[in-house]
């Protein structure tokens, strides 16, 4: 899947979901691929884990900025943006 794509979306999801998003940060962060990953905020429901991954980056837990490879997309507007490239927030 990651091979395959440009940018990966992550819908609300369980374990498995966070375990593949991770897996894409994290070998972006050590330069294996140049892909985004967006969350679909919807509902808030990626609130929590936005606010500890922007307290990692604020600690300098994560080597490579935050915003470099992740987009939290609260709209199907700012989805669409991020999916076009245009994404700014």
């Amino acid at each position: 899947m990651v091979e395959r794509s440009e940018i990966l979306v992550a819908l609300p999801g369980g374990i498995g979901t966070l375990d593949e998003v991770f897996t894409v940060m994290a070998a972006h962060s050590i330069g294996y691929h140049r892909k985004k990953v967006v969350l679909f905020d919807l509902d808030g429901f990626w609130d929590g884990l936005v606010h500890v991954l922007q307290q990692m980056d604020r600690l300098h837990f994560i080597n490579v900025p935050l915003d470099r490879y992740l987009i939290v997309a609260r709209s199907w507007d700012e989805l669409y943006a991020a999916l076009e490239g245009d994404a700014v927030f």
